[in-house]
């Protein structure tokens, strides 16, 4: 797995993204998404903060804080 990671040259996406980020923790809150998805979008990237850790992106609680915008973003 280690030489496969090594020698993957990833692709670029022709579309927008959508980010959910955790901030809750020192670490997470230091740098924004946006800038090391860049070089491979094309699109729009839309960044939404979520307090939380990223170990508890997708528990209950978390999710109802950004459920409602994940379900809009996914029907456009």
């Amino acid at each position: 797995n280690r030489a496969l990671q090594a020698a993957h040259e990833p692709g670029g996406f022709d579309g927008h993204i959508v980010i959910f980020a955790a901030v809750r923790d020192e670490t997470d809150r230091g740098s924004s998404q946006l800038q090391g998805w860049r070089p491979y979008v094309s699109g729009d990237i839309t960044e939404y903060p979520i307090d939380c850790t990223h170990e508890e992106m997708l528990t209950t609680e978390s999710l109802s804080l950004y459920g409602r915008q994940l379900k809009v973003s996914l029907e456009v």
